[in-house]
């Protein structure tokens, strides 16, 4: 996602835990701040996608007044948010879902996204079971399940 939000002009900074991770795309001209070095300045745009309820209550914090939170997780977890916070400064929540397969594939084509650094693993089918395992492995961004 920050891939898609630079190269559709955004000035983008992303925070994440694991340096590992963001090396990843620093290396494609992004800015990165670690968490624990993230200064919570409030910005208009925030796109939450950890997948975790404490990053969606990180990313309400880190809207600032009339800002957009794009929330872009899917969390297994209950999320227990303070909306009078959201409320109170007028900022919007929006939750977004996939969208249309063509921009997505151009992006690719033309190398304006770059995912094959995402992915930790390629593993065959007959060994799904074991791709399951890796994948939830922590620190393991992406595994990809080749067909014959």
């Amino acid at each position: 996602m920050a891939q898609v939000l630079r190269a559709a002009g955004a000035q983008v900074r992303l925070v994440g835990k694991h340096e590992q991770h963001l090396s990843r795309v620093r290396e494609r001209g992004i800015e990165t701040i670690l968490l624990d070095d993230w200064d919570r300045t409030p910005a208009g745009l925030v796109v939450e996608a950890t997948g975790t309820a404490r990053g969606v209550e990180l990313g309400l914090a880190a809207t600032r007044p009339r800002g957009t939170l794009v929330i872009k997780s899917t969390v297994a977890d209950r999320v227990s948010l303070d909306f009078a916070r959201s409320w109170s400064t007028s900022s919007r929540s929006s939750a977004a879902g996939a969208g249309r397969s063509e921009p997505a594939l151009a992006a690719l084509a033309s190398n304006q996204v770059q995912v094959r650094s995402l992915v930790d693993a390629r593993v065959s089918l007959e060994h799904a079971v074991e791709a399951v395992a890796l994948a939830a492995r922590p620190g393991t961004l992406k595994v990809l399940l080749e067909m014959p």
